[in-house]
């Protein structure tokens, strides 16, 4: 089986790369695949909203860049992994491009944002808009998301915690 790591090119720490290395070392000692997707500004087009991919293209997309390549094998992933910064309590938005563009799991989707910065109203507010965007989804199209976790990391402790929340779900 096969995962999907996304990850936010512009925004590196040490602490988002104590998470990807502890992240990677999780995934391969499960024996599953890892692809990754390391997203920089203006690498992925946002969402038209034209629902063609839905209407007329039979879940593909109209335009032509890095999500579509994706997109097109979602099906293979048995989860995708978001790990991002927090920007005033939501994704940046070349993460979000990824995410309204389908690249995520139907079986697990965990976005795990990196709140060293933000405030405690920043990280309910990341919290909140995740669950209820893929929950919004999951209204729309019954069944997309059997699992969304979402999570926040302030510490190389809070990524093995993490980590461990997530080897639970695998």
């Amino acid at each position: 089986m096969k995962t999907l790591i996304v990850t936010d090119k512009d925004s590196k720490t040490e602490l988002s790369e104590d998470l990807l290395v502890r992240l990677h070392r999780l995934l391969t000692d499960q024996g599953l695949e890892i692809d990754s997707i390391d997203v920089g500004r203006d690498e992925i087009l946002p969402c038209r909203g034209c629902l063609l991919c839905l209407t007329r293209n039979n879940g593909q997309c109209v335009l032509k860049d890095l999500a579509t390549d994706y997109r097109r094998r979602i099906d293979e992933y048995c989860a995708v992994f978001v790990i991002t910064p927090i920007v005033f309590g939501q994704l940046p938005s070349h993460i979000k491009n990824v995410v309204d563009r389908g690249v995520y799991s139907h079986k697990l989707h965990v976005t795990i944002g990196n709140g060293t910065d933000a405030t405690e109203e920043e990280r309910s507010t990341f919290r909140d808009i995740i669950v209820k965007h893929q929950g919004a989804a999951d209204i729309v199209h019954p069944g997309l998301f059997n699992e969304v976790q979402v999570h926040i990391t302030d510490s190389p402790e809070d990524n093995v915690t993490i980590c461990g929340r997530i080897g639970r779900s695998l």
